[in-house]
This record gives structure tokens, sequence and C-alpha cells, in this order.
């Protein structure tokens, strides 16, 4: 049996998992913030380790593939759908 959270087409996939990719960016963001309230040191060391998967060539590209998701929006409905050729 599928998980529910997987249903749908490759749009609906493609938003989930950028989401989640997000999410864990902003959810390790937070918690390096959150190492600065115990030592600055554990704060620059999380950072650096952070830095080494987000400025590699393939964070890089994972954070760029998060945009392919977001160029589908002006055709939920928006006003000025018709303008990005959307039906």
């Amino acid at each position: 049996m599928a998980s529910a959270l997987w249903q749908g087409n490759w749009r609906t996939r493609a938003r989930i998992i950028s989401g989640l990719v997000l999410f864990t960016y902003v959810l390790l963001h937070y918690l390096n913030i959150g190492l600065g309230l115990f030592s600055l040191e554990l704060m620059e060391r999380a950072s650096d380790w952070r830095r080494v998967v987000s400025r590699s060539m393939v964070g890089t590209v994972c954070y760029m593939a998060l945009c392919l998701p977001i160029w589908d929006w002006p055709c939920i409905g928006l006003p000025a759908a018709a303008r990005f050729g959307c039906r």
C-alpha cells in the first residue's frame, strides 16, 4: 500500500520533496542557532559542517532544484495566470 503522502502527479511529488528538503535546511539552521545558546565555538563548528553541504556542487544543485516546483505557482488560479500562458 502506497503512502498517502506520495499520491498524486509528479508536480505534487516534486512539491512535497522540495518542501521536505527546505524544512530540513531550516531545521538545521535553527538548530545551529540554538547551539549558539550553549557555545559559540559549537555553533561555529556546526556552521562549518553546514557550509560543507550547502556550498558543495551537490548542495547547490539540490537547492536550485527547489525552485522548479515554484515555477508552476502562477498556474494555480492566480488572476495573472493568463500572462504566464496557463490554461
